[in-house]
């Protein structure tokens, strides 16, 4: 391809990642520059987007190249089973209506499936189900609801006969009735959108199988995060058998029921628990050896502030990783047990983190993991913060260490929570600052539904630190500016 063509290109795939979410694979790289051919030679991209926001058929037609659409009724049939065998019968059990959501849906097959499936345990009248998908192509197939043989496979058979009595053959197509249409409302949506229009609250079932695979880890856990909220206490959520290890959210908890696992969303008294790690938190799952980078930065002494200050005057090693990309994974194992990222650093130095992590907590000695995970990464604001608990630990805690970490990252509150700790009794005027500031950066953290440094929170979570914060700025403030050393 000539420069003009190249550029046009990678314009593209930019476009169809900042409105999708979707990095969109190679597989898909020949179909798009089939498409972007189909434009005059010299065609600048910005002209082929005006054509997209003008023209819907156009703009269909362009999802239809860059999605991926491959779907069959009862994929993973074992998910299925679950459904079949657990949820429903408890949802029948307590009675009610059963409220289901087929994120990505595609051509609808899966939303037929769970409507057949549901309505074959339940009263048809107590069942809604609800598909949405990006690709308004697609959604037309959904609205006609007609298959050809493709849609049927191997894998699904065991649920292929609950279709019978719901479909009717035509041509070697099978058509869906209108009363199993009628439980499925169809609207388009946009998985990497702020908000999901038309998708109720309180749903018990929602199936988002085979799209986050195809989007990087920050957008599909943002996606999670917004489905989750979707799901009523006890809700299950299913993602692709391939797509567990990836996914993880503070408000899901992983189940496992004959060899399928998929989340459950945790009750509010269970989230308030926290979670707290343990040795299998940090053992790497992947048969593959983590190897970790020698950089040759030498190690750190774990005797708090003046090994942190030391490493800092030093300049000791470039920075790989940031606290908040560590802490994020280390999240993320710490909620789901499966979770491997082995390919990123971030992941990587989290399981020295959270091995770190479980020493502190079991009094252990931890320095000699904290240095390792420095010496592989270079220090950050996690770092410093370790080395201060590791300090702590020996009764040798100091400011420093918590100030080195603040230094590398300002939004780093838990360092600016034990600081303002360590400075309550000898420096009460600088301590009612600090506590003020850190609840007003928990209190950000919170709206914008950050969870990454629940990791370090020993099975508090940050609700409860913001409160502990605010104690302290009432108690201090009623002493009076004046109180205290300055």
């Amino acid at each position: 391809m000539t420069i003009t063509a190249d550029r046009v290109f990678d314009e593209a795939i930019a476009y169809i990642s900042a409105w999708t979410g979707i990095d969109l694979p190679e597989t898909k790289y020949r179909p798009l520059r089939e498409y972007l051919d189909g434009y005059p030679q010299g065609t600048a991209f910005g002209d082929i987007v005006c054509e997209l926001e003008r023209s819907a058929e156009e703009r269909e037609r362009f999802l239809s190249v860059v999605t991926i659409n491959e779907t069959y009724f009862f994929r993973e049939q074992k998910q299925f089973a679950v459904l079949r065998d657990r949820i429903l019968p408890a949802i029948r059990e307590r009675g009610g209506r059963f409220v289901a959501w087929s994120a990505a849906c595609s051509s609808g097959e899966e939303a037929v499936s769970i409507a057949a499936l549901a309505a074959s345990v339940l009263e048809p009248s107590r069942v809604s189900v609800y598909a949405g998908d990006i690709n308004t192509a697609a959604l037309a197939r959904c609205e006609e609801g007609r298959y050809g043989p493709n849609s049927f496979r191997e894998d699904g058979r065991e649920f292929a006969s609950l279709l019978e009595g719901w479909v009717i053959t035509e041509d070697r197509d099978a058509v869906v009735s209108g009363p199993l249409k009628s439980l499925i409302r169809y609207a388009p949506l946009n998985l990497a959108g702020a908000d999901y229009p038309g998708v109720p609250h309180g749903l018990d079932v929602v199936f988002l199988r085979n799209a986050l695979m195809y989007m990087p880890m920050e957008t599909r856990l943002s996606v999670v995060g917004r489905v989750a909220e979707r799901l009523a206490e006890g809700g299950s959520l299913f993602f692709s058998s391939t797509e567990i290890p990836h996914l993880s959210h503070p408000d899901l908890a992983l189940q496992e029921e004959g060899g399928v696992y998929f989340f459950r969303k945790k009750s509010a008294a269970e989230k308030s628990q926290g979670a707290k790690v343990t040795e299998s938190t940090f053992r790497p799952l992947s048969a593959q050896a983590i190897a970790l980078p020698s950089l040759g930065t030498g190690g750190a002494r774990a005797d708090g502030g003046s090994a942190c200050e030391t490493a800092r005057e030093e300049g000791r090693g470039p920075r790989l990783v940031t606290a908040a990309e560590a802490a994020r994974c280390a999240t993320q194992r710490l909620n789901n047990p499966l979770f491997e990222e082995p390919s990123l650093p971030a992941f990587r130095a989290a399981l020295l983190y959270l091995e770190a992590v479980y020493r502190l907590g079991n009094g252990g000695d931890a320095g000699a993991v904290i240095r390792e995970a420095e010496s592989a990464w270079g220090a950050n604001a996690l770092t410093w913060y370790l080395f201060g608990m590791a300090a702590a630990a020996s009764s040798r805690e100091d400011p420093a260490a918590y100030r080195a970490a603040l230094a590398d990252d300002p939004s780093f509150w838990p360092a600016r929570l034990r600081l303002a700790m360590l400075l309550r009794e000898r420096q009460s005027r600088e301590a009612l600052g600090e506590f003020a500031r850190c609840a007003a950066d928990i209190e950000s953290y919170l709206a914008e539904g950050r969870y990454e440094y629940q990791c370090i929170l020993e099975g508090f979570n940050a609700k409860y630190f913001l409160d502990l914060c605010r104690g302290w700025v009432r108690k201090l403030g009623s002493e009076g500016a004046d109180h205290g050393p300055r």
